[in-house]
């Protein structure tokens, strides 16, 4: 009995070794295949971290590319703040040298006084030239017509048809037989002929008119005064002209050098600074378009600015300038002025009744 009961306590020992190995072995093939679907097989959640990090990576690129541009708009701010100082700087040096010689007008002036009591007679006009109007007032004893080669710059832009904006701009609308009898035009005509018939008759003549282009007036350059024809071909040829374009006094200049290189008097008939210029390669003047033709406009500053460089292109001789009225063109008479006494000549801006 008792080696029964053995045998029996054996094979259940057996039996439960045998169902504990086989239960492991099914828990242990359930994990195995659960780790093979999780590792080979995304989750939803993976995809939907792989999609927000393909966003994340496309706005980086998009605000980089606006941190590119903020950059490069503040590249060229900083550059034009640059200029604009270089600018304000240039226009204080104008400035100043203005305010001097406006300083020194009161001793000019006294001066002038002494030397218009103590001067001859005016010369008697030239019997070449015709001469008509009237206005042979004292004060225009200090523009005396001189010198052995004389020049006489004569501004043909649109402004010198009128002195108001307004008119200017009407009178541009209008046919050219209207546009020659305006008052104004007319007026600059007289003064060329005023400056003519006072020459002395062993002078010579050259006249070239200037605007957005230049011409010689009259037969050709260096005319004796003392040929009548020759004298009355410059008025021949002023008659035919029609004011138009902007005021490019730097190519009239150049044009008189090229014409005469002897000159040695200057009369310059205008009514304001200029508006255009040929100084394409320098940078303070790069921003005042209007230089190149390319704007209907051109501010007081830029204008100040291109005079200062145009007299820098000027011949080194006595220069006289006549000013003629022009509205919106305040500093023109103080520039002018400052120019002409800095080369031994005079600014004068007549009455309306003259010549």
């Amino acid at each position: 009995m008792p080696r029964k009961r053995q045998a029996i306590d054996g094979f259940n020992l057996a039996f439960l070794d045998v169902m504990a190995c086989g239960l492991g072995a099914i828990i242990l093939i359930f994990m195995l295949v659960d780790f093979q679907s999780f590792a080979e097989t995304p989750t939803e959640e993976l995809q939907k971290l792989e999609q927000d990090l393909q966003a994340n990576e496309e706005q980086v690129t998009q605000l980089q590319k606006a941190l590119d541009e903020t950059n490069r708009l503040l590249g060229l701010v900083s550059t034009q703040k640059d200029e604009t100082a270089q600018s304000i700087a240039d226009v204080k040096v104008a400035q100043q040298a203005i305010f001097k010689a406006v300083s020194e007008q009161q001793a000019v002036v006294a001066e002038l006084s002494e030397t218009l009591a103590a001067m001859a007679p005016l010369p008697t006009p030239s019997d070449n030239v015709d001469l008509q109007g009237t206005g042979e007032q004292n004060y225009l004893l200090g523009l005396k017509v001189e010198g052995q080669s004389i020049g006489i710059l004569v501004d043909k832009s649109a402004s010198m048809m009128a002195p108001k904006l307004i008119d200017i701009f009407k009178y541009k609308a209008q046919p050219d037989p209207v546009k020659v009898t305006a008052k104004k035009w007319q007026r600059t005509r007289r003064v060329l002929t005023w400056l003519l018939a006072r020459a002395p008759q062993t002078s010579t003549v050259t006249a070239i008119a200037f605007s957005d282009s230049t011409l010689t007036l009259g037969s050709g350059a260096a005319i004796p005064v003392s040929d009548a024809s020759a004298m009355q071909s410059i008025i021949t040829g002023m008659a035919q002209l029609i004011p138009h374009g902007g005021t490019d006094l730097q190519a009239g200049l150049a044009a008189l050098q090229q014409a005469d290189p002897k000159i040695t008097d200057i009369y310059i008939i205008t009514d304001g600074l200029p508006t255009l210029g040929q100084f394409t390669g320098m940078n303070r003047l790069s921003r005042c378009q209007s230089f190149f033709g390319n704007s209907n406009t051109i501010s007081g500053e830029c204008r100040a600015k291109l005079f200062v460089e145009t007299i820098k292109t000027a011949p080194s001789v006595k220069t006289h300038v006549i000013l003629l009225p022009l509205e919106g063109d305040p500093e023109a008479a103080q520039a002018y002025w400052a120019w002409a006494k800095s080369t031994g000549g005079v600014m004068i801006a007549p009455a309306q009744d003259w010549p």
